[in-house]
């Protein structure tokens, strides 16, 4: 066993950062969802939320939707 847990500290560094930079935002845990889901699609996460917000105005429907889930992008 290791005796520090920076591993666990490293990982959860953004989130801690931008907690306060978030304080006032609504679905902070919708924000979090998104990136680590990018993040678990091998996806860089900016690029995703780039590509999201610019195509999610023009969505018409639930399959329009579900076209813009991370592991849908190509």
């Amino acid at each position: 066993m290791r005796i520090d847990n920076n591993l666990v500290e490293n990982a959860i560094r953004a989130f801690v950062v931008g907690r306060k930079n978030y304080l006032f935002c609504d679905s902070v845990a919708g924000l979090y969802g998104l990136i680590e889901t990018a993040k678990a699609s091998d996806i860089e996460p900016y690029r995703y939320l780039r590509h999201l917000l610019t195509e999610l105005p023009k969505v018409n429907s639930l399959e329009d939707i579900e076209a813009l889930l991370p592991h849908n992008m190509d």
